[in-house]
Protein backbone atom coordinates (compact mmCIF):
# COMPACT_ATOMS: atom_id res chain seq x y z
CA UNK A 1 0.00 0.00 0.00
CA UNK A 2 1.59 3.24 -1.27
CA UNK A 3 0.35 6.73 0.21
CA UNK A 4 -0.62 9.78 -2.00
CA UNK A 5 1.98 12.20 -0.10
CA UNK A 6 4.75 11.19 2.82
CA UNK A 7 3.91 11.61 6.10
CA UNK A 8 5.86 14.19 8.31
CA UNK A 9 5.78 11.08 10.97
CA UNK A 10 5.00 7.54 11.18
CA UNK A 11 5.04 6.35 14.73
CA UNK A 12 5.72 2.69 15.06
CA UNK A 13 4.76 0.78 18.45
CA UNK A 14 3.04 0.05 21.11
CA UNK A 15 -0.84 1.24 21.06
CA UNK A 16 -2.71 0.70 24.35
CA UNK A 17 -5.56 2.35 26.20
CA UNK A 18 -5.12 4.09 29.56
CA UNK A 19 -7.05 4.05 32.91
CA UNK A 20 -5.60 7.08 34.77
CA UNK A 21 -5.95 7.87 38.41
CA UNK A 22 -4.76 10.60 40.52
CA UNK A 23 -4.00 10.81 44.02
CA UNK A 24 -2.39 13.06 46.62
CA UNK A 25 -0.39 10.39 47.95
CA UNK A 26 0.45 7.28 47.03
CA UNK A 27 -1.22 4.72 49.68
CA UNK A 28 0.30 2.22 51.72
CA UNK A 29 -0.58 -1.28 51.00
CA UNK A 30 -4.03 -2.34 51.91
CA UNK A 31 -4.72 1.15 52.20
CA UNK A 32 -7.63 2.69 50.65
CA UNK A 33 -7.37 6.33 48.69
CA UNK A 34 -9.74 8.35 47.42
CA UNK A 35 -8.81 9.57 43.64
CA UNK A 36 -8.33 13.45 42.57
CA UNK A 37 -9.08 12.48 39.16
CA UNK A 38 -10.14 9.17 37.02
CA UNK A 39 -9.87 9.12 33.12
CA UNK A 40 -9.49 7.26 30.35
CA UNK A 41 -7.49 7.90 27.24
CA UNK A 42 -5.23 6.38 24.49
CA UNK A 43 -1.38 5.76 25.42
CA UNK A 44 1.56 3.60 24.76
CA UNK A 45 4.83 5.40 23.48
CA UNK A 46 4.70 5.95 19.92
CA UNK A 47 0.99 6.55 20.01
CA UNK A 48 1.19 9.32 22.62
CA UNK A 49 4.06 11.28 20.35
CA UNK A 50 2.24 10.57 17.22
CA UNK A 51 -1.20 12.28 18.42
CA UNK A 52 1.03 15.25 19.56
CA UNK A 53 2.15 15.21 15.93
CA UNK A 54 -1.34 15.51 14.26
CA UNK A 55 -2.09 17.83 17.27
CA UNK A 56 1.26 20.18 16.30
CA UNK A 57 -0.58 19.97 13.03
CA UNK A 58 1.71 17.20 10.95
CA UNK A 59 0.28 14.63 8.81
CA UNK A 60 0.86 11.75 11.06
CA UNK A 61 0.37 7.60 10.83
CA UNK A 62 0.36 5.22 13.78
CA UNK A 63 1.47 1.26 13.00
CA UNK A 64 0.82 -1.51 15.36
CA UNK A 65 -2.08 -3.62 16.46
CA UNK A 66 -4.80 -3.79 18.07
CA UNK A 67 -7.57 -6.14 18.54
CA UNK A 68 -11.57 -5.33 17.81
CA UNK A 69 -12.43 -5.68 21.27
CA UNK A 70 -13.48 -2.18 23.39
CA UNK A 71 -9.83 -0.99 24.37
CA UNK A 72 -9.03 -1.12 20.46
CA UNK A 73 -11.99 0.67 19.75
CA UNK A 74 -11.61 3.32 21.81
CA UNK A 75 -7.84 3.66 20.33
CA UNK A 76 -8.97 3.55 16.81
CA UNK A 77 -11.32 6.41 17.44
CA UNK A 78 -9.17 8.41 19.28
CA UNK A 79 -6.68 8.29 16.45
CA UNK A 80 -9.07 9.38 14.26
CA UNK A 81 -10.77 12.15 15.96
CA UNK A 82 -7.19 13.82 16.70
CA UNK A 83 -6.66 13.06 12.59
CA UNK A 84 -3.69 10.00 13.05
CA UNK A 85 -3.77 8.47 10.07
CA UNK A 86 -4.72 4.77 10.51
CA UNK A 87 -4.58 2.59 7.65
CA UNK A 88 -1.51 1.02 9.06
CA UNK A 89 -2.92 0.30 12.40
CA UNK A 90 -3.60 -3.61 12.14
CA UNK A 91 -7.03 -4.28 13.95
CA UNK A 92 -6.42 -8.33 14.51
CA UNK A 93 -10.25 -9.78 15.68
CA UNK A 94 -11.33 -11.95 18.13
CA UNK A 95 -7.85 -11.11 20.90
CA UNK A 96 -7.58 -8.48 23.42
CA UNK A 97 -5.76 -4.77 22.99
CA UNK A 98 -3.10 -3.62 25.04
CA UNK A 99 -3.87 -1.45 28.54
CA UNK A 100 -2.79 -0.14 31.79
CA UNK A 101 -3.88 1.07 34.37
CA UNK A 102 -1.94 4.13 35.96
CA UNK A 103 -2.15 5.48 39.27
CA UNK A 104 0.18 9.31 39.39
CA UNK A 105 0.64 10.64 42.59
CA UNK A 106 -0.17 14.89 42.22
CA UNK A 107 2.59 16.80 42.74
CA UNK A 108 5.56 14.33 43.00
CA UNK A 109 5.62 13.48 39.61
CA UNK A 110 5.87 9.45 40.56
CA UNK A 111 3.86 6.97 38.88
CA UNK A 112 2.84 3.07 39.05
CA UNK A 113 1.49 1.31 35.94
CA UNK A 114 0.14 -2.01 36.07
CA UNK A 115 -0.47 -3.56 32.37
CA UNK A 116 -1.79 -5.97 30.47
CA UNK A 117 -0.48 -6.71 27.04
CA UNK A 118 -3.65 -7.93 25.35
CA UNK A 119 -2.99 -11.12 23.16
CA UNK A 120 -2.57 -9.60 19.82
CA UNK A 121 0.71 -10.79 18.23
CA UNK A 122 3.63 -8.15 18.07
CA UNK A 123 4.25 -7.44 14.71
CA UNK A 124 7.58 -8.17 12.27
CA UNK A 125 9.12 -6.16 9.68
CA UNK A 126 7.20 -7.98 7.51
CA UNK A 127 3.62 -6.27 8.44
CA UNK A 128 4.99 -2.75 7.78
CA UNK A 129 4.40 -0.81 4.93
CA UNK A 130 8.01 -0.42 3.70
CA UNK A 131 6.95 2.24 0.87
CA UNK A 132 5.72 4.39 3.53
CA UNK A 133 8.45 3.98 6.04
CA UNK A 134 10.63 4.94 2.74
CA UNK A 135 9.16 8.55 1.85
CA UNK A 136 8.18 9.56 5.70
CA UNK A 137 10.13 12.80 6.77
CA UNK A 138 10.65 11.05 10.19
CA UNK A 139 10.32 7.45 11.69
CA UNK A 140 9.41 7.24 15.36
CA UNK A 141 9.58 3.99 17.11
CA UNK A 142 9.23 2.70 20.75
CA UNK A 143 10.48 -0.54 21.76
CA UNK A 144 7.26 -2.68 21.45
CA UNK A 145 7.03 -4.22 18.36
CA UNK A 146 11.28 -4.67 18.39
CA UNK A 147 12.18 -6.97 15.21
CA UNK A 148 9.49 -4.67 13.24
CA UNK A 149 11.09 -1.75 14.47
CA UNK A 150 14.92 -2.87 13.87
CA UNK A 151 13.79 -3.82 10.45
CA UNK A 152 12.13 -0.35 9.51
CA UNK A 153 15.25 1.64 11.64
CA UNK A 154 17.33 -0.67 8.84
CA UNK A 155 14.88 0.68 5.66
CA UNK A 156 14.84 4.48 6.98
CA UNK A 157 18.71 4.34 7.48
CA UNK A 158 18.85 3.27 4.26
CA UNK A 159 16.51 5.63 3.03
CA UNK A 160 18.16 8.44 5.14
CA UNK A 161 14.97 8.82 7.32
CA UNK A 162 15.62 10.46 10.05
CA UNK A 163 14.88 7.83 13.21
CA UNK A 164 13.85 8.72 16.87
CA UNK A 165 13.57 5.57 19.45
CA UNK A 166 11.63 6.38 22.63
CA UNK A 167 13.43 4.19 24.94
CA UNK A 168 11.74 3.30 28.00
CA UNK A 169 14.68 0.72 29.54
CA UNK A 170 16.98 -1.58 27.64
CA UNK A 171 16.44 -4.92 26.57
CA UNK A 172 17.26 -7.16 23.92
Amino acid sequence: MTHDAPFDVIGLGGVCWDILATVPRYPELDEKMEMQEFTQQGGGQAATAIVAVARLGGKAAICGRISDDEFGAKNLAEFRREGVHTDMLQIVPGHTSHFAFCVAELGAGHRTIFWKHGTVAKLTAEDIDREAVLRCKCLLLDAHHSAASIGAARWARDAGVPTVLDMERPHP
